[in-house]
């Protein structure tokens, strides 16, 4: 089976802060989704993969080279479910590596949904911030969306910067350490 990194794509990205219900009502149904966990915070993070890359995704990892020219008009199967799983499983562990240096966050795989206007994880009043990113894989391209609620975004942004006050109030009294065994020793 391939490695979904090993395949060429580009992505552009777009980012738009909206009502949840806004969000999931403009989704097509079926849709191919999970429902993220993400500690230390509360509440859940959607990631929504377009279904125009749902039939090429599935082929890529049967091991074929993700060229097909179907789009998926149906609700995925639970063998397909499982084979998604591990494609939100990658997209998992790269948005943890991503959001490091930003806010550690420990992204996890909460429950794979079609139709996510009957899912009450988020609730539809919520404001959201949505990160759409356009993948091209193959001939295919299509939207991977994550939506994180508003709330959690001010939460991350908080907790850096009481994490960059502190590393950089550190840094300084590393720094004047040094100054002062430099003086001591140039003395």
């Amino acid at each position: 089976h391939r490695d979904l990194h090993s395949f060429p794509t580009r992505r552009s990205s777009d980012l738009e802060q909206l009502p949840y219900a806004d969000f999931v009502d403009a989704l097509r149904a079926p849709t191919c989704m999970a429902y993220l966990a993400m500690p230390p915070y509360d509440g859940y993070s959607l990631l929504e993969i377009n279904s125009s890359l749902v039939s090429p995704i599935l082929e890529l990892v049967l091991g074929g080279n993700a060229k097909s020219n179907r789009e998926l008009d149906r609700e995925i199967t639970e063998v397909e479910e499982s084979m998604m799983e591990g494609v939100f499983q990658v997209f998992v562990h790269d948005l943890v590596e991503t959001w490091k240096p930003v806010s550690p966050v420990f992204f996890a795989l909460d429950a794979i949904e079609t139709r996510p206007q009957f899912s009450d994880r988020i609730s539809r009043n919520e404001a959201v911030v949505v990160i759409a990113m356009e993948l091209h894989m193959a001939d295919r391209q299509g939207m991977v969306n994550l939506v994180i609620p508003s709330n959690t975004i001010k939460a991350m942004h908080r907790r850096f910067d009481r994490h960059w006050a502190i590393q950089k109030s550190g840094s300084h009294e590393t720094e004047m350490a040094i100054r002062r065994r430099m003086s001591r020793e140039l003395l």
